[in-house]
């Protein structure tokens, strides 16, 4: 009885044959936006491929990894490479990365007819997620409800009114889409004023207080 042939993992980059049968083949997953757990799965699975339709306003593939540094003192460098993959008689430009941090973790990319295929793998060792992940950009179709929860309102207000949607954004981001809502409501700068009817009534207590230890 023959053993199961074992899985095919890319561990390296794709040579051209293998961009075009996996092209054809459809072995790239559709994909909006990269999230920790998707790439976690490099674990197990050692190599992701994905698309992106860049045409889409919802598209997202800024997966918060530092592929490219430079040191302005010890002018070193560390940045993508570049190489040509022909597929059908086209050239097309394949960027080769890797991981600032972890030089295991790797992707390569080609853009074609505005679909962007990622090859997201490992050459070795694990996954690890980035120390500080930046903050993804907010969508098109966002940015444009959050301009609207602007109209009339305050920064905060809006801010709260994103969150109630579900949107996952900061108040900096809120702060920034404002700048183009000529309705916005300016919140009052500085500490909010005492309620003075408190602040009469605490004077007050005290007052009564001084009077009876006179007694």
């Amino acid at each position: 009885m023959k053993a199961k042939p074992k899985p095919v993992f890319f561990n390296k980059n794709l040579s051209a044959i293998e961009w075009k049968n996996l092209i054809k083949g459809e072995k790239f997953e559709n994909c909006v936006s990269v999230y920790p757990d998707l790439l976690k799965r490099l674990d197990e699975e050692k190599s992701i491929l994905l698309k992106f339709d860049l045409s889409s306003k919802d598209t997202n593939v800024d997966d918060g990894h530092q592929w490219s540094f430079y040191d302005a003192t010890t002018h070193f460098r560390h940045k993508p490479k570049y190489k040509r993959v022909t597929i059908d008689g086209v050239w097309y430009r394949n960027t080769q990365s890797t991981d600032y941090k972890n030089t295991s973790f790797r992707k390569e990319t080609i853009v074609i007819d505005q679909i962007c295929f990622v090859h997201y793998f490992l050459a070795d060792g694990s996954y690890i997620e980035p120390m500080r992940r930046r903050k993804a950009k907010i969508a098109d179709r966002e940015a444009d409800k959050i301009r609207s929860f602007l109209e009339n309102r305050t920064i905060t207000e809006a801010w709260d009114l994103a969150k109630a949607e579900g949107m996952n954004v900061t108040r900096l981001q809120v702060r920034n889409l404002a700048r183009r809502v000529e309705t916005v409501i300016k919140e009052p700068a500085g500490c909010p004023k005492k309620n003075l009817p408190v602040v009469e009534e605490f004077n007050l207590t005290r007052l009564l207080a001084t009077l009876l230890a006179r007694k």
